[in-house]
Formats: C-alpha cells, structure tokens, sequence
C-alpha cells in the first residue's frame, strides 16, 4: 500500500540502504535511536502521523508501523 512505500522510502534514506523488505527491522540494517528520531520526523512530515520514540522502538518494522497508523 502507500503507507507502505512511503515508510520503506523513509528507511532506506535514514539507513542509507536500499530496503525492500517491509518485515525488516529498522534496526538490522543500521538504525539507531538517533536515526530513529529522524524516522518519526519522516513520518509525521510525509504521513501526518504522529508516533513516540519508545512505540516506534516497538514498532521496528514497515509493516508493523504501518498498521498502527491512524
């Protein structure tokens, strides 16, 4: 889906690899907590969504991220 594409858009920028994976985790392929900051910046700019550190700590993966949104 849109949400989808945009979130792995987001990872692969912040990360600086090309993810193609929505059940990968943020984490595996080089994000960290600041990079993790960047990401939900990215997603409250690009998807209007606002989500905590600590839930997106949870939440490491498109896919699951992408379900939560409202």
């Amino acid at each position: 889906n849109d949400d989808e594409r945009k979130l792995l858009t987001l990872f692969s920028q912040i990360t600086q690899r090309q993810i193609t994976d929505i059940d990968a985790s943020f984490f595996e392929y080089g994000g960290s907590s600041i990079k993790l900051n960047e990401l939900r910046e990215g997603i409250l700019r690009q998807l209007g969504a606002e989500l905590s550190l600590i839930q997106l700590f949870e939440l490491d993966t498109v896919r699951k991220i992408a379900a939560a949104l409202p």
